[in-house]
């Protein structure tokens, strides 16, 4: 049961990341961005975690996030950012043996945001950002990929799902506009997991977002998607100054005025600037709201790499089925 709501999520936001990148590349195919690629690493972070936990009885969801995506620069083109990264490259070395490096489909570089791969691959002797130190001020949205996989692990404890969030984003990049955005998606996520509706899930995660520093600029932005959706009032979006929390808001608007039709939602979030992070976003939130089944069928089966997307999935059900680490 956990495996088809995980994979309703996933496949959906793919199947809207990859309908919107097609439509931004001009592609006749149906290929997922780094957006469907930082979430299927991500997904191998938390499950690599999970492991470690088990093993050495202590975890740091953060950590293993970091390491897979240093797995994941290698797949498109770069170096790690430290020699003394190299033994997450040695299977032998890990408590979990990936399937995503082995993903020829995986390789092809999919960047639609240099600045998130020249921050990652900047970062040696582990010294990544944290909330309290922060390494740079960037709040863009290439983090929102990382907030879905964690609303489905913790799908028991909203408040959980947005602090391991955050904590993953803040990695990267440091403004709390960026990472409590990532945390606000992955809760809301972690709300409809449990049964919650998005009207219901969205006020209850901002709820959670307040006991957050720094957090008023997400809340504004959020609250007014919120309140415009509900209504369907048109949402002034301005295409060129997209951060975290107004492309988050974008795709909770575009949810809203479609929430029980996954393509009509599709097509309008596919619309603007951020085409694909949009996209994904509705598709996450529709996918997990209405169930595999409701996205359409032969468009799922058209998306370049859907096999590694259902079995990673699947790995995340199995993971969060048998998790020892929830506070």
């Amino acid at each position: 049961m956990k495996n088809r709501i995980f994979a309703g999520c996933l496949v959906g936001g793919a199947l809207g990341d990859a309908l919107g990148y097609s439509l931004l590349k001009d592609s006749p195919s149906l290929v997922v961005s780094d957006v469907t690629q930082l979430a299927l690493f991500t997904t191998e972070g938390l499950i690599w975690g999970d492991l470690r936990v088990k093993r050495f009885n202590k975890v740091s969801y953060a950590s293993s996030c970091f390491f897979s995506y240093q797995r994941w620069l290698t797949t498109q083109g770069c170096q790690l950012a430290d020699e003394a990264y190299s033994w997450v490259l040695d299977d032998s070395r890990l408590e979990v043996r990936s399937p995503l490096l082995e993903e020829n489909k995986l390789r092809a570089v999919r960047s639609t945001s240099p600045l998130f791969t020249e921050v990652l691959g900047g970062i040696k002797n582990q010294d990544y950002g944290t909330k309290e130190s922060p390494i740079n001020d960037r709040k863009e949205d290439d983090v929102l990929a990382f907030g879905p996989p964690v609303g489905l692990y913790f799908m028991d404890s909203p408040s959980m799902a947005f602090r391991v969030a955050s904590e993953i984003a803040a990695m990267i990049y440091g403004n709390p506009t960026a990472y409590l955005s990532v945390g606000l998606f992955a809760a809301i996520i972690s709300l409809v997991a449990s049964g919650s509706s998005i009207l219901e899930a969205v006020p209850h995660a901002l709820s959670i977002l307040g006991g957050y520093h720094g957090s008023r600029e997400v809340y504004d932005t959020v609250i007014l998607a919120l309140e415009k959706g509900k209504k369907k009032n048109t949402l002034e979006y301005a295409d060129h100054h997209s951060t975290a929390a107004t492309t988050l808001a974008r795709g909770i608007y575009d949810v809203l005025l479609y929430e029980e039709n996954y393509e009509e939602a599709i097509i309008l979030a596919i619309q603007g600037k951020r085409k694909n992070q949009i996209g994904y976003i509705c598709g996450c939130l529709l996918g997990l709201k209405l169930g595999l089944d409701e996205i359409p069928k032969d468009a799922v089966e058209s998306i370049d790499c859907i096999d590694i997307i259902l079995k990673m999935s699947d790995k995340l059900g199995i993971s969060y089925e048998n998790k020892l680490y929830i506070t």
